[in-house]
Parts: structure tokens; sequence; C-alpha cells
């Protein structure tokens, strides 16, 4: 099974009632020998999560670039296999009465919509990701021919996209992004105070039925020390 549920905590605390969600875990950037998140920052890689948590055993590194070595290498057997993992996990879902969600990239930014189209043919299934790269947020606002219907995105600030934030919030994009107190508090005297907040750790679905809408993340780990515009301020001054 390439997707994962216990494994990773925040997954694991969006279950509820109604919803199975599950996600695809892989070594980001380029621990693997190539680069899956192409429009990954400095800071970004720096402060990768893929190292924080669960992610600090030995055992799940290895599984984790297993997994991208795979999707490099047998790229077909790999679509094959998730295809099959997707409509087993969707089968469980439903005898338990619950919708499936699927991430794409826990850790890494790939563009599944084409990469695989096919992952998308059930329409019961809702998938969704966080990216860094603006031109596919893009295509998602506009549903442009190729973008299928049930795949979500959400752009991700950086200390290098700010005003790429800003435009896409305009439009209607909802933007994650990490704050370096408490994410139950509004951005305050801050470029971003304007927009409407929710507590991102709550839920991985916290973008549901939400538009122009901030999602605080609480920052982890080393990201904590992080002063290059990564990590926002709360209170900004």
């Amino acid at each position: 099974m390439l997707f994962s549920v216990e494994a990773n905590k925040k997954l694991n605390a969006s279950q509820d009632d109604a919803h199975q969600v599950i996600g695809l875990s892989m070594a980001p950037n380029d621990k693997s020998g190539a680069n899956l998140c192409k429009d990954a920052t400095p800071v970004c890689i720096h402060h990768c999560l893929d190292e924080t948590g669960l992610g600090k055993v030995d055992k799940n590194q290895a599984y984790r670039i297993a997994k991208a070595l795979f999707f490099l290498t047998e790229r077909q057997e790999f679509l094959k296999q998730m295809l099959h993992d997707v409509e087993v996990m969707n089968r469980r879902a439903r005898k338990k009465r619950k919708a499936l969600y699927v991430r794409g990239n826990v850790f890494t930014d790939l563009a599944w919509e084409r990469i695989c189209p096919e992952l998308f043919e059930d329409q019961t299934i809702t998938w969704y990701d966080y990216t860094k790269t603006y031109t596919r947020v893009e295509d998602y606002l506009a549903q442009r021919s190729h973008w299928p219907k049930n795949y979500h995105l959400c752009f991700s600030m950086s200390e290098k996209n700010h005003e790429e934030c800003h435009d896409l919030l305009s439009r209607g994009a909802n933007v994650a992004v990490v704050v370096r107190d408490d994410g139950h508090k509004p951005l305050q005297n801050h470029p971003f105070s304007k927009y409407a907040w929710v507590d991102g750790d709550k839920t991985d679905l916290w973008w549901q039925n939400n538009k122009s809408v901030l999602g605080l993340l609480r920052a982890k780990g080393s990201m904590m020390k992080d002063k290059e515009g990564f990590v926002q301020d709360s209170i900004a001054a």
C-alpha cells in the first residue's frame, strides 16, 4: 500500500465520521536523486517536515525514498499500484459510509493532473494538495479544460512568493501560511491581516467551503528559528 494515514499526525487528526483521509508520503526535493518539489525554496528545503515526527525514524525515511525511486524508475507500475490502492481505500471508506479524501503530495509537489489524469476519473473521491507552483493554482482557479473537477489546490506561502499569495487570494484561492505563534491567533498589523483565516492544524481539510482564506499552520522543529520570511509572526511590527 503506497498510501498511509496513521503515520501522519495531521492526516490522522482529520479523520471523522464523514471523512476518510489518506496521503502519499514520498521523499521530497532531491533525496531520491530527482527533484520532486520543483518550486521548493531554500528555506522550505532546509526545514522540510519530512524529517519531523515519525519522519525521524530511519525505516520511515527509507520507505519514503523507496517509494520515490519506484515512482521515478517504474512509473507505469507505480501509477497502476496507486490507482489500485485508491480504489481499495475507497471501497473501505464507502463501507463505513465515509467520503474518501486523497492528498497526493504530503511532502512532494507533483502535478498529478498532468502525470496521471486517470486518478481523477472516480468523481466520488476528492483529491487535494498544497503547492508552491503558481501556474497550477491559476489552472485550478480557471478550471482549465485539463483540470479535474475533484482536485482542489491550496497555495503555500514561502519566503519568496508573497506577491503571488496576494494575487491568488484576491482571486479566491486559499493559502497555507506557517506562523511562529499560536495558529489560533489572527495575523495582526501584518500585510495579510485583511484576509479571513482558519486554524489549519485542526484538520487538513480546512480549505473546504472556503475561498480567499489563510490556513494558519504552527511552525514546528527548526522552522521556529526561520528569519527569512517563510515563517510569519502572528503579530508583526
